[in-house]
């Protein structure tokens, strides 16, 4: 590999941000309002429905992630933005899955609900290092299995042309507080977060919420946040963005093999979202009612015809359709 010796610039990048916090903090409306002000500052001239169309948030609270549309925050209404709904199990690979298809679709920022899942949800890392150890007997050697998963998704993340707002749970603590009555409560507070030891570093900024939707930052490259604790809006993203364009145009990558030309690239077949979108909606409780009597079974039937555990990031109507004449009741 050449070396090469530069002075060091801050460059135009994509913004990479996380958002922790106990349930109920408000990661998830911080991280709309954040994107919206991003995206809104990006392209000033867009009107409000084409803004939030260039959000997409990947959920993996079991479709709560779309309850937010048409709610007014302060003088932001939340408009419709794109969800890719993911189900159990929440291996490593689906995020990264799920990632590249926001990136397919031009998505400007995409917001991951929760990066958590990945790491201690129902197939994530944590639930496949033990999986392994248990057949192995060999604790350490199934990280050498889990690791390189992990990687991959820190790496999409990363690599993302998309700028990318990472949602994760606290681990939770208690503190003895005064409250405004002078009397003594019990106040939880955020302590960490749910995912593997030293994530926040690998973030631009890391915000930290606790019940009061108060956010401070636990790390911040930008100095922005600096000793601040604020309630996260669309002038927080906005903010951001303002920051990400004072930094000098990165120089064009070569590609590291030829780009096919025009006359010979094939052309990405069209896809109906809303046929696809209605389908998916149509299995959710199809499958929920299946996985309910014997998840292992569910999933390796949907494996057997889609060719991957998770049916919701699946734009092929075709094989949609196979999947629910396979779980539809018979008549």
């Amino acid at each position: 590999m050449a070396l090469t010796f530069q002075k060091a610039r801050r460059e135009q990048v994509r913004i990479k941000v996380s958002v922790a916090g106990p349930a109920g903090s408000g990661k998830t409306m911080s991280s709309l309002l954040m994107a919206y002000g991003l995206t809104r500052a990006e392209f000033p001239n867009i009107s409000e429905q084409e803004v939030w169309g260039k959000i997409c948030l990947i959920d993996t609270e079991s479709g709560s992630g779309s309850l937010y549309v048409g709610k007014q925050v302060g003088p932001t209404t939340i408009g419709e933005y794109n969800v890719i709904n993911l189900v159990p199990p929440f291996e490593p690979q689906v995020f990264v899955d799920a990632i590249h298809m926001a990136e397919n679709y031009k998505m400007n920022v995409i917001i991951i609900d929760s990066l958590s899942h990945a790491w201690a949800g129902v197939g994530g890392a944590l639930d496949q290092q033990g999986a392994i150890a248990a057949r192995s007997g060999n604790s350490w050697s199934a990280w050498r299995t889990v690791t390189p998963q992990h990687n991959k998704l820190v790496d999409a993340m990363l690599q993302s042309p998309s700028h990318i707002i990472a949602n994760m749970r606290a681990k939770m603590d208690y503190e003895q507080v005064t409250g405004d009555n002078g009397k003594k409560q019990i106040k939880a507070i955020g302590m960490g977060v749910v995912m593997k030891d030293g994530i926040e570093y690998e973030f631009t900024t890391s915000f930290m919420l606790d019940y009061q939707h108060n956010a401070n930052a636990t790390k911040d490259r930008t100095g922005l946040f600096d000793g601040k604790y604020f309630v996260i809006d669309a002038n927080t993203g906005k903010q951001l963005y303002q920051w990400l364009s004072s930094g000098a145009v990165p120089a064009p990558q070569q590609p590291s093999v030829p780009a096919p030309t025009p006359a010979s690239a094939p052309a990405a077949p069209e896809v109906d979202m809303e046929r696809v979108n209605k389908a998916i909606a149509a299995l959710n409780p199809l499958i929920t009612a299946a996985a309910a009597e014997d998840r292992d079974g569910t999933i390796a039937k949907i494996t057997s015809i889609i060719g991957q555990p998770n049916y919701t990031i699946c734009t092929d109507i075709n094989a949609l359709t196979a999947l629910y004449k396979a779980f539809a009741p018979a008549e």
